[in-house]
């Protein structure tokens, strides 16, 4: 049976195309010193209009962070979140602009890198789901002369018809194509050519990125504070195959406004055991990276899309 033809283009496109012209030229013509208090009031609308999504999302923080955020905060915790995700788009929308983006950021352990690549194999580089991560972490990397090789998927924000994959895609993603050595484009269906051609990359002793995800052919569970999160077996998988390091990386704004990128040593990543266990150990060390940058920032980690157990929701 043939699957489903995509359509040329659907409605919801056009809405699309309406809101990223405009995301573009709000940034492109406002001085930066007006984002903070612009976006502030624009989320403050969002959230009125959109209250049982909000209320939603603070339950889900909450099934995550327990009593580690005060319960006064919550609110206060969503509201930043979903400012940092705005900011996030207008700072993507600025890097494609004729005179670009300029932040001030920090790579933070590189030196972990330079001890990786001493060995030969390359390394594997695990990014965390931040929201200031996919350009920033490019930017800094590209600027601390870090040649990075990224997987990727064929479309990140629009999907769904060919004018989301094939127009408005490459938009969306022109602001992190100047700041890798390779996008290398995960092909669906093809997942044995995907493997070989990162392998490949490893094996010239080069520099691989993969960023955390929670949808993929291999998936395992690793706790992350009170809840159960589900991260994609890609980067585990990848590290097992050509006995390369695999370094998790942090990505956060500081709150004087500098980004710092923290890639820190390599997991540790059991030798001895079933394989499903050996990746559920490695999923935890992950997390267990993660938690101390989650929990002084978490109003920089969406925690409340696909990844987190909703059994009990």
């Amino acid at each position: 049976m043939s699957e489903p033809r995509e359509p040329f283009i659907r409605g919801e496109d056009v809405r699309e195309t309406f809101e990223l012209l405009r995301g573009i030229t709000l940034a492109w013509a406002l001085p930066t010193a007006w984002w903070p208090p612009l976006l502030r009031a624009y989320v403050r609308s969002i959230l009125r209009r959109f209250g049982p999504r909000h209320r939603d999302r603070v339950r889900r923080l909450e099934k995550i962070y327990g009593a580690r955020i005060p319960a006064a905060r919550h609110e206060a915790t969503v509201f930043d979140l979903t400012y940092h995700h705005n900011l996030a788009h207008f700072q993507r929308f600025r890097e494609i602009a004729p005179w670009g983006w300029r932040p001030e950021i920090r790579v933070l352990g590189s030196e972990h890198i330079e001890a990786a690549l001493a060995g030969g194999k390359g390394c594997v580089l695990w990014v965390s789901r931040c929201v200031h991560s996919p350009i920033v972490t490019k930017k800094g990397m590209a600027a601390a002369g870090l040649r990075v090789h990224h997987l990727s998927r064929p479309s990140h924000a629009f999907v769904g018809s060919w004018y989301a994959t094939h127009v408005l895609s490459p938009v969306w993603l022109k602001s992190e194509a100047g700041h890798l050595a390779e996008r290398i484009v995960y092909t669906p269906g093809r997942p044995v050519a995907m493997s070989r051609a990162l392998r490949r990359r490893l094996a010239d002793n080069k520099i691989v990125s993969i960023t955390q995800g929670a949808r993929a052919m291999g998936t395992t569970r690793a706790q992350l504070f009170e809840a159960e999160i589900t991260l994609a077996t890609g980067p585990i998988n990848l590290a097992y195959a050509a006995a390369a390091p695999l370094l998790p990386v942090f990505t956060l704004r500081r709150p004087e406004g500098h980004f710092e990128v923290v890639i820190e040593p390599p997991l540790d990543l059991p030798t001895e055991g079933p394989r499903e266990a050996r990746f559920a150990a490695a999923a935890r060390a992950f997390t267990a990276r993660l938690e101390p940058h989650a929990l002084a920032h978490p109003e920089q980690y969406q925690f409340w899309r696909e990844e987190i157990d909703h059994d009990d929701d």
